[in-house]
């Protein structure tokens, strides 16, 4: 039967990615790893280590009076039992790709297996079990014992001891749920150059303006990712199923929105790219002898929000973690509203003058033409005196 983990991720809790320890004041970790009982009431005990003096090795600690909190560390060293603080604490979150777990056999003379967990070189955590009770200490590989501590001196024991192994528990994938932005951080920046998207010409030949009806074919596309988390560092290059919507500055009300949810696949540390192709009409207007060029162009707009949701870790035995509240930032390049670029230059067959012919011609066509008009006036006021003149030698002119 799968095993499912939920953790709800208290406080400002640090990554714990690639490391075991977890530096304290006397608060528990969430995750700390129990090692062993303190009394008959069931009371447990925890891993510890002084991060000042690492060669005092690891010791134990367990609750002290107040809510979450613990005594300070207390190492085995030289017949003494030693109380140290601020200390370390063993911790192993639910969403590592590996488990803690004891020795299945007990070693003796300061032997440990190879996957061992070290508190130091040659230091390594150990338990023996006596009166019942599982007592916390530390195998010394070196002096060749295991060391632990009782009313404030240290005892050792040469075997029947069991040692703390690390186990891998590899990863399978990771789902991202329940995701719920925050707009009021979030920021939107844009490329200082635009880029063309699409790109046509059209000719006009004719001594006319007209108007061309153009279809021009534009990709849209869409680079995201949610993989960006801060409490849960995950493995990256593994499968991350997300069920969100993506966020969106509105076209009318210019405030964020989020789109409609859906489900995105994609390898985690990688992005997922989303594309849809769509045709555009324009009309453009082509002056007489024109060559026109139409261009699409954008700009990338980059966006950053953060997010809080459930990450839920799967693993290839068939468990689970579930971690709640985990903090992150979504992440996506896109392209903002398209925009029309018109660039007119005149045709090449723009018809042009003959080369080589005068630039008199069209005075002196002009000149022959009044040349023209004046002889025509010439010859009628002529032929109308001619007229008159033979009217009158023959007496018609009474009549005129």
């Amino acid at each position: 039967m799968a095993i499912v983990y939920a953790l709800v991720l208290v406080g400002s809790l640090p990554k714990v990615f690639g490391q075991d320890w977890v530096e304290t004041y006397g608060t528990k970790p969430s995750s700390a790893f129990s090692g062993g009982t303190l009394d008959k009431d069931g009371n447990q005990l925890f891993v510890c280590r002084y991060r000042a003096n690492y060669y005092l090795g690891c010791g134990k600690t367990w609750p002290s009076g107040a809510a979450g909190g613990l005594v300070s560390c207390k190492i085995p060293y030289y017949e003494k039992e030693y109380s140290m603080k601020p200390f370390q604490v063993l911790a192993v979150p639910p969403w590592e790709d590996y488990e803690l777990q004891w020795s299945a056999k007990t070693y003796s003379r300061g032997g440990v297996p190879l996957n061992a967990v070290e508190a130091i070189p040659t230091i390594y955590v150990g338990r023996f079990r006596q009166n019942g009770y599982y007592l916390l200490g530390k195998v010394d590989s070196k002096n060749k014992a295991f060391f632990y501590t009782a009313n404030g001196k240290e005892y050792f024991k040469l075997w029947g001891y069991e040692v703390l192994t690390r186990v891998p528990r590899p990863i399978q994938s990771y789902e991202i749920l329940q995701v719920k932005y925050n707009f009021s951080q979030a920021i939107q920046t844009l490329s200082p150059a635009y880029i063309t998207l699409a790109q046509t010409n059209v000719t006009n030949d004719s001594p006319y303006d007209t108007t061309s009806a153009l279809t021009m074919d534009i990709t849209d596309t869409t680079t995201s990712q949610w993989s960006k988390v801060d409490t849960v560092e995950m493995h990256t290059g593994l499968k991350i199923t997300v069920n969100a919507g993506i966020p969106v500055l509105g076209s009318v009300t210019g405030e964020w929105e989020e789109g409609i949810s859906k489900t995105y696949s994609y390898s985690s540390g990688k992005s997922f790219t989303s594309s849809v192709t769509a045709s555009h009409q324009i009309s453009v207007n082509l002056p007489a002898y024109s060559d026109v060029r139409v261009s699409m162009i954008a700009k990338h707009a980059y966006v950053n929000v953060s997010y809080t949701a459930t990450l839920k870790v799967l693993f290839r035995s068939g468990d689970a973690a579930v971690i709640k509240d985990v903090k992150g930032f979504y992440s996506d390049v896109h392209y903002t509203p398209f925009e029309t670029s018109i660039e007119t230059t005149p045709s090449a067959n723009r018809p042009s003058p003959t080369p080589g012919t005068p630039r008199v011609l069209p005075v002196l066509t002009i000149v022959l033409s009044v040349g023209l008009f004046a002889v025509t006036v010439i010859c009628l006021w002529a032929l109308t005196v001619y007229c008159f003149r033979r009217a009158k030698a023959k007496g018609y002119t009474r009549y005129i």
